[in-house]
This record gives structure tokens, C-alpha cells and sequence, in this order.
């Protein structure tokens, strides 16, 4: 039911709010659940955003031995699992680690947001020019997210793949998109 997830995603950017002024450091969990909140929703600039976020701390200075164990291991997070944030030695958290899911998601945003764009475009005049200033819009954010994925060395996999390859047909562009699918 549409307001069902509407309150949801009001639920989840007000707990998001509330951990940023708490000073509660989100975990890679928590951005992936607001990307994909932000990609259901088709706003892709929200999701930017967050991957800009993620990527600006990632780029933050943060020496060896902070986040390695004495035996040369990397720290794990308080659950256990190398899921993204590490704990160094004084118990703060030093950096989250981005994941495919998250570039993937964003993708996803940008596939919705052209979508919804170009439904509620027909209707205008000039909607040549309007669809093609639609579709520059949404490629250039498609390409910041893809740029973003390679500076953070995530591994493009199938769903990153399938994820380009939404937004390439959604744009109207199956030559680029058989030629995502072939160079894959």
C-alpha cells in the first residue's frame, strides 16, 4: 500500500536525522536502506548525495594501524562481520566501507526518477527537446554514480551491471545498453 511506504521512508529519514544528531555514525546497513528507500521513491539525487558522503569520508586519512589489528588483520565491526565501518584501537569508528548494493541502488534511482520523468513529460510542448534534456540530466548522474563505484573499487557485478543496463533502457538507448550487456 502506497502509504505504508510513504510512512516508512518518513520513519527511516527521521531515524536517520535523529542518529546524525545523536552523532550515531551510520553503518553501511543503514546507507544502503535510505539509498534503496531514495531509488524506490525516484530520487536519485538524494541517493548522490549519500554515495558523496560515503566516498568524502572514505577519502578521509586514516593511518594502518588504526584500523589493523597487532597481527596485521583488519578490525571487524562490533557485530563480528567486515560490513563496512572499523573500529580502531580508541573505539570510534573510522570509515565506511561502500559496497555494490549501494551503487547499485543509486543507479536504480536514476532509472526510476528518468522513468517518472518522462511519463509526466508527454503531455508538453517542444517535448523533443524536453525528453532529451530529461535524458542528459539522468545520464550525467548515471555517470557520476559509475565514476564514483570505480574510484571506490567496488566490484561491478551482475545486479551493478543490470542496474546500468536499466538506465541505459530506460533512457530509450538499447545500443548502449546491448553494449553494457556485452561488455560485461
Amino acid at each position: 500500500h502506497p502509504s505504508i511506504k510513504a510512512d516508512a521512508s518518513k520513519r527511516a529519514w527521521a531515524r536517520w536525522k535523529e542518529m546524525r544528531i545523536h552523532s550515531v555514525a551510520p553503518d553501511v546497513m543503514a546507507y544502503g536502506a535510505l539509498i534503496r528507500i531514495f531509488a524506490a521513491q525516484g530520487r536519485p539525487e538524494k541517493a548522490l548525495e549519500l554515495l558523496e558522503e560515503i566516498m568524502t569520508q572514505l577519502s578521509m586519512p586514516v593511518s594502518a594501524e588504526s584500523v589493523m589489528n597487532g597481527n596485521g588483520e583488519v578490525l571487524k565491526s562490533l557485530d563480528g562481520d567486515e560490513d563496512g565501518w572499523y573500529d580502531n584501537k580508541g573505539g570510534e569508528t573510522v570509515r565506511v566501507k561502500p559496497t555494490s548494493l549501494l551503487f547499485t541502488s543509486a543507479l536504480k534511482a536514476v532509472a526510476k526518477s528518468h522513468q517518472i520523468a518522462t511519463r509526466f513529460s508527454g503531455g508538453k510542448s517542444k517535448k523533443h527537446r524536453k525528453r532529451e534534456s530529461i535524458t542528459s540530466y539522468h545520464g550525467r548522474l548515471a555517470r557520476k554514480i559509475v565514476i564514483l563505484a570505480e574510484q571506490a573499487e567496488v566490484e561491478q557485478d551482475d545486479g551493478f551491471v543490470s542496474a546500468l543496463m536499466l538506465c541505459a533502457a530506460t533512457a530509450g538507448d538499447s545500443s548502449t545498453c546491448r553494449a553494457i550487456y556485452l561488455g560485461s
